[in-house]
């Protein structure tokens, strides 16, 4: 009996480092890059106010937009989410949509918000490319057409 339950425990530990060692993991959280960024963008009569939140690592990550719009005088809450893909070569990386999903309060076909946001951000299958840099103090810096876009605090 004794020999039973030690064979029995020696195959439930192979069976679980087996699972360990041969699963990808979801997201390896030592690799991952993670910050919240706000950005207002005025354009005109157009006011966009969002706070961004990013996480990506493994070769995928989310994108979390959360505000509003103001245009021609009329308020657009903006609320979703953006699953995406990415590829890296070495500080560029581009981010192809996989999932645009609105928020419960989300109206943004109310307005004219997308024709001042990239594809990306609204459209399924669209890419993103973008350079990220970090400070001196070793904080990512987001840069989307050479220009630094999100400045990140630190979340992760």
């Amino acid at each position: 009996m004794r020999y039973k339950s030690i064979l029995c425990s020696l195959a439930c530990l192979g069976a679980f480092a087996g699972v360990y060692f041969y699963l990808p993991s979801p997201f390896n959280t030592d690799s991952a890059i993670s910050c919240h960024s706000r950005h207002t963008l005025i354009n005109n009569d157009f006011k966009l106010d969002a706070s961004y939140g990013f996480i990506f690592g493994g070769n995928k990550g989310e994108l979390t937009m959360y505000g509003y719009a103001v245009d021609n005088g009329v308020r657009i809450n903006i609320r979703r989410v953006i699953s995406f893909t990415y590829t890296r070569m070495d500080d560029i990386y581009t981010f192809h949509s996989k999932r645009v999903e609105k928020f419960y309060g989300d109206n943004s076909e109310k307005g004219n918000v997308n024709i001042h946001l990239p594809e990306f951000f609204y459209q399924t299958g669209k890419d993103l490319t973008i350079q990220l840099k970090r400070d001196g103090f070793n904080i990512p810096i987001i840069f989307v057409h050479r220009m630094p876009v999100f400045y990140c605090n630190q979340s992760g």
